[in-house]
């Protein structure tokens, strides 16, 4: 992925998870911190 921003030497970035379904969730440009928090709400916290 290729984004003005993100990923390493940066404070932010963007990811997207692809669930077991086929399901794509994609986060918008965010501080690493929010980053994490969206991965563990739609990782661990949708499974439950």
């Amino acid at each position: 992925m290729q984004e003005p921003g993100a990923g390493f030497g940066y404070d932010t970035n963007k990811v997207s998870i692809l669930s077991s379904n086929g399901q794509i969730s994609e986060s918008t440009l965010a501080s690493k911190q929010q980053i994490a928090e969206f991965i563990i709400h739609t990782t661990v916290l949708r499974e439950g």
